[in-house]
């Protein structure tokens, strides 16, 4: 046998390579609204609150690790969502105050 035939690209071929790249957390609308309301609803309540936004972070952190992104790349969506939360918070709350004006 020929080392030609036996050079066929089947025998070559490995997978593509791909990059993945994480719907970004910050644009995750829904759940940044819903994340702020149900934050703004236990303030006051330092127990509920941190017990809340542990369990939070902790699925999102489990979904993004099942789904085989890196550690780097988990911290900087958990980071970019909780200022996304932050700013919702923040935008709630002028919502709140402009309401309650004469």
């Amino acid at each position: 046998m020929n080392t030609a035939e036996n050079d066929l690209p089947l025998f070559a071929w490995s997978p593509p390579s791909a990059t993945m790249i994480p719907f970004p957390a910050s644009k995750r609308v829904g759940k940044i609204r819903r994340v702020a309301e149900m934050m703004r609803q236990r303030q006051g309540k330092e127990k509920a609150l941190v017990a809340y936004w542990s369990r939070v972070i902790d699925d999102m952190t489990s979904q993004l690790d099942r789904a085989g992104f890196r550690p780097e790349t988990i911290a900087k969506e958990l980071f970019d969502f909780e200022a996304s939360v932050n700013a919702e918070m923040a935008r709630l709350s002028l919502l709140d105050r402009y309401r309650t004006r004469p």
